[in-house]
């Protein structure tokens, strides 16, 4: 047996908050990437080849480990069709008729020493929990009707770890940080307890008590306070007076000055908690923020969305003013929306902040929306974003969603606005969510421009002018669809 395969597919649901920013194989654990430690493993067993496969940026995952020379084996990375369970994509990939090792795509095995041995040629334990399994001919009908994953005559090591869920990925870190068990983790024990990798910067005064971990390239202030069981990614910075404890920093992370966490793991702008794997989004770039793509500092931001804003209302006066002279009784009406900004309570929680949006209440829908542009201008709104959610609705969505929702700010403009205006106002709340999730996920400048471009022509449209209140707003009730409050029955 000298091919080790990793099917690194149908990850589970419960990882998808760490997923978000990498793919399975490359998760991070202790600075070193699962795939990579997978391959330590690989290596230490004498296996000649190592097959790869993936179901999400399977390019990502090719790009980082390379041929594999640099740990002496041939390694492929092939992609795979997303969700389909383990035996189905060996079997497409035509792994079922061939002698292999296969090692669940989300497990670590510490290497095996020199002195252990390699996997044993007979007496295979029954493992439900199995680590690695061979496949040979008794196993391949079972392949074909069931789950590789649900049991197998596998060889399991004492110690081995699985990383399905974000308590998982927590724990092994608290595990590793306590005692490495024989796995590779890069970098130098500068003092008891204390590990850092190569181009950080890092000093122990920032340690208030051991283990802590920092990965390759990470900055750390002097001025914070790191442990108990702190571990900090790459490319990551802790600012001064941060308060970390039993806590994963991932990398491409900045942790601003003054927050506190303790039995978390921070990634990006998310806070994910490791008891339950609940997730809050950070809108605010001073506390918490992924610096792992160049932006612009939000403070040039808001002004420019501002500058547009305003510059779009200038351009939408007389339209503003048609709608005002146009109006019975002209007046603005505001709407209670939850803000994509949050503020920590007297006892550390997080609370979403609420704030009022202005428009015309006049009965040209589409001037009521080009009102929304004072609000632009004022900077209580962005130009393109995800639609305004009310509290109401805020409060009856799953809150994995609303978290979702709210990693970006509202806006007058974006995907799902636009698909609204295209289908006339018919677009019940469901599907704006589902469009808003999207947008969350693909949004760039260029797309952004896009929006604008297209949502500002096509309020200009003709049919969008006789849209009746009932299209645009359910009713005269105040729950405009855009500003999502309810779902249509």
């Amino acid at each position: 047996m000298n091919k080790l395969v990793i099917p690194a597919v149908s990850a589970a649901a419960s990882l998808e908050p760490l997923l978000r920013r990498r793919p399975l194989p490359l998760l991070p654990v202790c600075g070193k990437a699962l795939v990579a430690l997978q391959l330590d493993l690989a290596s230490s067993l004498g296996v000649a080849k190592v097959i790869v496969l993936s179901d999400d940026r399977p390019e990502q995952v090719r790009d980082a480990i390379g041929d594999g020379r640099r740990w002496g084996l041939e390694v492929e990375v092939r992609s795979v069709t997303p969700g389909l369970k383990v035996a189905a994509q060996l079997e497409r990939a035509g792994i079922v008729d061939e002698t292999v090792l296969v090692l669940a795509g989300d497990t670590i095995v510490p290497p095996v020493d020199e002195g252990e041995g390699g996997i044993p040629e007979h007496g295979w334990m029954d493992n439900s929990g199995w680590v690695l399994v061979r496949l040979a001919d008794d196993l391949r009908d079972r392949l074909e009707h069931s789950e590789l994953l649900d049991t197998g005559d596998g060889w399991k090591r004492p110690t081995c770890w699985r990383i399905d869920s974000a308590a998982a990925f927590h724990r092994v870190h608290m595990d590793l940080l306590d005692d490495d068990r024989g796995v590779v983790v890069p970098g130098f024990e500068v003092a008891p307890g204390v590990t850092v990798a190569r181009g950080s910067r890092f000093s122990m005064s920032s340690v208030a008590e051991g283990p802590v971990i920092a990965a390759a390239e990470a900055r750390v202030s002097h001025r914070a306070a790191l442990g108990p069981a702190v571990a900090v990614g790459s490319r990551s910075l802790v600012d001064a007076d941060a308060v970390l404890r039993h806590t994963v920093v991932m990398p491409d992370t900045y942790v601003g000055r003054l927050l506190e966490a303790d039995g978390v793991v921070l990634d990006g702008r998310a806070i994910i908690r490791a008891d339950d794997g609940s997730v809050a989004m950070i809108g605010d770039d001073l506390l918490l923020a992924d610096i792992s793509q160049p932006v612009i500092g939000p403070r040039i931001a808001s002004w420019l969305n501002r500058g547009l804003g305003l510059a779009l209302a200038l351009f939408s006066l007389p339209l503003i003013a048609l709608g005002w002279l146009a109006a019975r009784r002209p007046r603005w009406r505001c709407r209670r929306v939850v803000s994509h900004r949050v503020r920590y309570s007297v006892d550390g929680g997080v609370e979403r902040v609420a704030m009022d949006l202005a428009e015309l209440d006049i009965d040209v829908p589409v001037l009521r929306w080009i009102s929304r542009l004072v609000d632009v201008a004022r900077g209580r709104l962005s130009l393109v974003g995800n639609p305004p959610l009310d509290e109401t609705r805020a409060a009856v969505f799953d809150p994995a969603l609303v978290d979702r929702w709210l990693e970006v700010p509202p806006g007058l403009f974006g995907l799902a606005q636009l698909e609204w205006l295209r289908r006339g106002g018919r677009m019940d709340a469901d599907d704006v969510a589902a469009a808003a999730a999207l947008y969350t996920g693909s949004r760039s400048v260029t797309k952004d421009v896009g929006y604008v471009t297209r949502g500002f022509l096509l309020l200009l449209a003709p049919r969008n002018w006789k849209m009746s209140n009932a299209e645009l707003d359910g009713g005269r009730d105040g729950s405009d669809a855009m500003v999502v409050s309810r779902a249509r029955d």
